[in-house]
């Protein structure tokens, strides 16, 4: 099991305070509980949407696209990473 580092813990109290929204912060967690492991999107969109959301299953995209711009872009890292076919990753440090 891989245990988030306190500078990675850090990064997560500053993405909740720069307003990231629930739902974004629901993907990170459900990426970060799984970390180096392929999340599906399907299961994304089951942990940080409620089970009765009949919207568009591409809003995992907008919110991957937000993660990667408050955690990787700002950092010059790419640690969300897409899996073509399968889902998304989040890998350790890069």
């Amino acid at each position: 099991m891989r245990v988030l580092l306190v500078e990675d813990e850090r990064r997560l109290a500053e993405l909740v305070k720069s307003g990231l929204a629930d739902e974004g912060f629901a993907v990170l967690h459900a990426l970060a509980r799984r970390a180096g492991e392929v999340v599906s999107k399907a299961d994304l969109l089951a942990q940080a949407w409620d089970f009765a959301y009949d919207g568009d299953p591409s809003i995992v995209e907008v919110y991957v696209s937000a993660l990667r711009r408050k955690i990787d872009a700002p950092f010059g890292r790419s640690s969300l990473v897409t899996v073509r076919g399968a889902g998304y990753r989040l890998d350790g440090h890069r």
